[in-house]
């Protein structure tokens, strides 16, 4: 059903669609977990879509982000599908977010507690504000900010009171990272 509701969501932007570009990124910052100091770096590539002269462009792609502290550390592929605002011709000022799906395929969480369940799928939102600047050539350097907050948890974990009553406690990621990027027109009827 999932794979369904993003081809009939996605398959209208590639009909509409006058300008498209390829958007290669890579950022680096910190993501939070009940605790700070996860060092995060993200790399990846978007493919954006707008009809011709509009304000705004749809995007979609796939990130790689590497969260590491000490030896606890954990890696996802994130799609993100969004919708990203941009005013201004050489100099663009960019807002804009969406909604992504992460895939958790590799991690060893370091907790003084028992971990019940590692979800391998997650789902979140993400918003962004930058900049792009536009070169002659009708490349776009872009400088932005970006969160992603997982809206499902990312683990378990089972904890006790100071009492001995069992329970359990969901986590969730929150990103916020630096990217640069280089966006290239790949085609514009």
């Amino acid at each position: 059903m999932r794979p369904l509701f993003f081809i009939l969501l996605l398959a209208p932007l590639f009909l509409l669609g006058q300008t498209k570009n390829i958007e290669i990124e890579g950022g680096y910052g910190v993501t939070s977990i009940d605790f700070d100091g996860i060092q995060l770096i993200v790399i990846g590539g978007n493919y954006t879509i707008s009809p011709d002269k509009a304000p705004f462009y749809f995007y979609t792609g796939m990130n790689f982000s590497l969260n590491s502290a000490n030896k606890a550390y954990y890696s996802k592929v994130r799609i993100p599908i969004g919708l990203n605002f941009n005013v201004g011709d050489k100099v663009q000022f960019i807002l804009g977010g969406g909604l992504f799906q992460s895939y958790l395929f590799a991690q060893n969480f370091l907790t003084n507690s028992y971990l019940d369940d590692v979800y391998r799928i997650q789902l979140g939102v993400t918003g962004q504000i930058g900049v792009a600047y536009e070169l002659p050539s009708k490349v776009n350097l872009v400088l932005s900010l970006q969160t992603n907050r997982d809206l499902t948890p990312i683990f378990v974990e089972r904890k006790w009171s100071p009492g001995g009553a069992e329970y359990d406690q969901k986590k969730y990621s929150t990103d916020l990272f630096v990217k640069a990027g280089v966006r290239f027109p790949i085609a514009k009827k």
